[in-house]
């Protein structure tokens, strides 16, 4: 870890995110963040799942390739590639169905 991280720190990230920006332009926009003590990742942070699956499409990743967790009764779906050994997370976060809920089927 560097003493005094500088904003070049984070330029590495931040190329790899612009890359996938120019490469995939149709592509959702998000919430772009990235931090000079972790300098080889960035995260997007997307409106929802169909954000994210615009996403995984234009990637052309398996849908196997999303990663579910469960976080405070919230469902986070995430999607992480490695651009230039940046990791890139992609990810987007709902509301699960209330308990009590009929399925329709």
């Amino acid at each position: 870890m560097t003493e005094n991280p500088t904003s070049a720190t984070q330029a590495p990230a931040l190329r790899a995110i612009l890359r996938l920006f120019d490469q995939h332009p149709e592509a959702p926009g998000g919430y772009v963040t990235s931090h000079s003590i972790i300098s080889n990742e960035v995260d997007l942070l997307l409106d929802g799942p169909s954000d994210l699956e615009s996403w995984r499409e234009a990637l052309g990743a398996e849908p196997e390739a999303l990663q579910p967790r469960l976080r405070g009764g919230r469902l986070e779906l995430a999607l992480t590639l490695d651009v230039n050994g940046v990791a890139v997370r992609m990810w987007a976060v709902f509301a699960l169905a209330a308990d009590g809920v009929r399925s329709a089927v």
